[in-house]
């Protein structure tokens, strides 16, 4: 039996099990991100993708579950700005993001486009070797998708400076 994901539309064999945290994952697709993220955290030269890797997969599967799920689709998706446009490390990603979500802000929903094609299966199906390339295809794809929204993300960054 097969389910697919609510989030990048990905068809996987069904399993029973755990979803992402607002609910827009199917287990079998929080299962391969869970594999990925095993993958770059223990594999020393892989680490430095996972901040990305964290944005691309939350911006593939955004929920409306709550408040706190509406913000987190706005702030992964200004990781994936500040990473893909501005090359931005990932510690200053992560302490962008952090002073982002301090305020608790009610950000608007942002109605997601489709966002099917690159997933964590790719990424998961890449060798070693190619893990941080392909992590970076799967996230200039998402990126590429929220295109409509791109406009609302930099000017959040705009209005809140370092």
């Amino acid at each position: 039996m097969k389910s697919i994901c609510p989030g990048c539309a990905i068809e996987l064999d069904a399993i029973e099990g755990a979803i992402d945290p607002y609910g827009a994952s199917s287990p079998a697709c929080w299962a391969a991100w869970g594999e990925v993220s095993v993958r770059e955290i223990s594999g020393a030269n892989l680490v430095t993708p996972h901040r990305l890797s964290v944005d691309v997969y939350m911006s593939q599967h955004p929920s409306r579950a709550s408040r706190a799920a509406v913000q987190s689709v706005w702030l992964h998706l200004v990781g994936l700005c500040l990473a893909l446009e501005r090359d931005a490390a990932p510690k200053y990603v992560g302490r962008t993001l952090a002073r982002l979500a301090k305020p608790k802000t009610d950000f608007a929903w942002l109605a997601p486009p489709p966002l099917g094609g690159v997933t964590v299966a790719d990424v998961l199906a890449a060798p070693e070797a190619d893990h941080p390339a392909a992590v970076r295809r799967w996230a200039e794809h998402v990126w590429r998708a929220w295109s409509p929204h791109h406009a609302a993300i930099r000017d959040l960054l705009a209005r809140n400076p370092d």
